[in-house]
């Protein structure tokens, strides 16, 4: 008997640190497009291209762990840069040279679309708060339809990452595909992961 419940602990550990390990999976695949065999490095100016500064400086805030994990000396652009979007990255060098920061990792997620779950209500009278036409409504979330928006797998999403010298010549580009779209923080954290092994 205690060597059945031994064994049912072994059986619980191996499927615990499974389950661990498929949680640290990352949704993120990089396709490299170009790979230049000069070295880079390792002080870095993150800098997320979007015009919305909120998810500029938190995807930034998420991967900037990441790549400092990795051996990197990370700037995050809208801190020393707040307010910057533009095209190009002349602006990005100017500032990487005043900091003496030897490359820039551009990722471009202007095009990058957060799922965000829509406020689904319906509207029934209720009939004990007033009488007649005028009696008052109260809002409700019918859980079917949260739990079909839920459940319903996200797409994927694709954005640019280069990195360049501060002179402006690329040293890498690709091109990331994500399959995350609840959370800026999740699908950067999953993108800078892939990065890591890519770069």
């Amino acid at each position: 008997m205690t060597h059945f419940f031994q064994r049912s602990w072994q059986v619980f550990g191996v499927a615990l640190i499974t389950l661990a390990l498929g949680g640290c999976a990352s949704t993120s695949n990089v396709e490299v497009r170009y790979a230049s065999d000069a070295e880079h490095g390792p002080r870095l100016l993150l800098a997320a291209r979007t015009p919305e500064e909120r998810y500029r400086a938190e995807w930034e805030e998420a991967c900037a762990p990441i790549l400092a994990r990795a051996g990197y000396e990370v700037t995050q652009s809208h801190r020393v840069m707040p307010g910057w979007y533009e095209p190009g990255s002349k602006a990005l060098e100017r500032r990487a040279k005043e900091l003496q920061l030897q490359s820039i990792l551009v990722v471009e997620l202007t095009a990058l679309l957060i799922a965000q779950f829509p406020e689904m209500h319906e509207t029934r009278l209720n009939p004990e708060a007033g009488s007649g036409i005028a009696g008052v409504h109260e809002q409700i979330t019918p859980i079917r339809d949260y739990r079909a928006m839920r459940d319903v797998p996200p797409s994927d999403q694709n954005v640019e990452a280069t990195l360049l010298t501060t002179d402006g010549h690329p040293l890498w580009r690709g091109d990331i595909s994500t399959r995350e779209a609840n959370s800026i923080k999740a699908i950067a954290r999953s993108q800078c992961r892939a990065l890591i092994k890519a770069l």
